[in-house]
């Protein structure tokens, strides 16, 4: 088997994992994210933000130049284009890409979590302690309209994991608690 055969075995392989797994990463990102606005708009008494969603908008950005540098790193081998002008300015523009993709990956769960924590301030919501609620939880928080509740024993067993069935769960235990 030649040289040129491996790099397109290896294109073939890699170009559909790196769609299925952006195709994860979006999804997990689009649904968590649509579930925390549901909950903004709703005014639940809790919403649970969880901060591992920023990495699969950091995992995205990584993903997503992998999908243009494989393939087009590949023509250029396959064709011996390496040493031309535009190969050379192809992965000079790929690397900057790549290192600020690289960069996202770090800085990427910080910005999405502050986000989430500035919008939920800002309808009201305070947060509860960690040694209150999800408290194996480490990358999720809990926040509640009435602070009240972050305290109750029955608000702490319903919410184990901080799953969207548990967190609408609480908000109707936390509803039908208020019209008692």
């Amino acid at each position: 088997m030649n040289q040129n055969t491996k790099i397109i075995l290896a294109v073939i392989f890699l170009m559909p994992l790196f769609f299925l797994l952006l195709a994860f990463c979006g999804w997990y990102l689009f649904f968590e994210n649509a579930f925390i606005n549901k909950l903004l708009a709703e005014k639940g008494s809790l919403i649970v933000i969880d901060s591992t969603v920023g990495y699969c908008l950091s995992a995205v950005l990584v993903f997503l130049p992998g999908l243009f540098f494989v393939p087009f790193s590949a023509y250029f081998k396959i064709k011996g284009l390496e040493d031309h002008k535009v190969a050379q300015f192809f992965n000079k523009i790929m690397v900057g890409v790549c290192l600020v993709s690289l960069a996202s990956l770090f800085f990427g769960p910080l910005v999405l979590t502050q986000y989430w924590e500035t919008k939920a301030e800002e309808a009201g919501y305070t947060r509860c302690s960690s040694m209150t609620l999800l408290i194996n939880r480490i990358h999720y928080t809990a926040w509640m309209q009435d602070i009240y509740y972050c305290d109750d024993p029955s608000v702490a067993r319903i919410l184990g994991r901080g799953s969207h069935h548990e967190v609408e769960e609480v908000n109707q235990y936390i509803r039908r608690q208020n019209r008692e």
